[in-house]
């Protein structure tokens, strides 16, 4: 009955005021035709991915909700950017993940937030590819931040080496401005 009043661009504009994935839910819940809507449009604004989420299950997720996503964690998954090649989210998590030792992602200019916890190994990220970047928080044996003077905006920088003989020349390059 809803979605015979209200046109589908309507219902999609509202979608976009609902913060939270369980205030989709809900409003997904209203009746089959809105059901219907939510599904072909996606519904939720994150999504966790473990070691023991089947990898269709994760691409079936990421494919349907993709225009709503905003954070995006990835936890003790083996290699998640072999299968995850697409647009960044607004805010990334890899937590314990067993990631490649040099990673380049896709250009993102919506990703402002991105969180890796590694375990044992080496980090090098483009991070040339996130201008508008503004949390970067990084746990990780070694890491490579050469390209960290691309990343203009940002604000909130947490570094966590685990290499005593580490020295970070590039952060000489790095300004940030709090206001």
């Amino acid at each position: 009955m809803i979605s015979q009043t209200l046109n589908d661009d309507v219902i999609y504009y509202i979608q976009e005021f609902l913060e939270t994935s369980a205030e989709l839910c809900a409003f997904r819940s209203l009746s089959k035709e809105m059901k219907s809507i939510f599904d072909r449009r996606g519904y939720c604004r994150n999504i966790s991915v473990g070691l023991n989420t089947p990898l269709c299950r994760m691409l079936d997720m990421y494919i349907i909700h993709h225009r709503l996503l905003e954070e995006i964690k990835f936890m003790q998954v083996i290699d998640p950017l072999t299968y995850f090649s697409w647009k960044w989210a607004s805010e990334m998590t890899f937590i314990g993940c067993y990631l490649p030792n040099e990673i380049s992602p896709p250009l993102s200019l919506d990703t402002k937030v991105i969180r890796i916890v590694l375990n044992s190994q080496k980090l090098k990220i483009d991070l040339s590819k996130f201008p508008n970047l503004e949390t970067l928080e990084i746990d990780a044996v070694d890491v490579d931040l050469t390209s960290i003077g691309k990343c203009t905006k940002l604000k909130h920088v947490n570094i966590h080496v685990r290499n005593r003989n580490k020295r970070f020349v590039d952060l000489k390059y790095l300004k940030i401005n709090n206001k």
